[in-house]
């Protein structure tokens, strides 16, 4: 029974072979995972800072090369990630917005 039917993991309309819709396939299964590998993690402050740091740098990197509703479901998936990092950290305390945006503008001009 379970080989019977087709399964279609990108949908019914399939995987379109294009450079972003499959920079969004990989992007959408990696994020996936990396959600469910954070949730089995414990993060102190300094590791959910890094991790908050990582996702809106791949946020700016991501979103620039994707078009349409791919970017929004990866926006979605990179807010997840930090938001199960937080869940799972024994000191929630997030950096603000001004703080990542200089960190990033240090990086680079690296």
């Amino acid at each position: 029974k379970l080989f019977r039917g087709k399964v279609q993991p990108f949908g019914t309309s399939g995987l379109r072979f294009t450079q972003s819709a499959l920079l969004s396939a990989v992007a959408i299964v990696g994020l996936k995972s990396l959600v469910e590998f954070i949730r089995l993690q414990t993060l102190g402050k300094a590791g959910l800072q890094q991790l908050q740091l990582d996702m809106y740098y791949m946020r700016s990197k991501l979103l620039r090369l994707l078009g349409g509703s791919d970017a929004e479901a990866v926006g979605q998936l990179l807010d997840e990630v930090v938001a199960a990092g937080a869940e799972r950290s024994t000191d929630p305390v997030m950096m603000e917005t001004s703080t990542l945006e200089k960190a990033l503008l240090a990086l680079s001009r690296q």
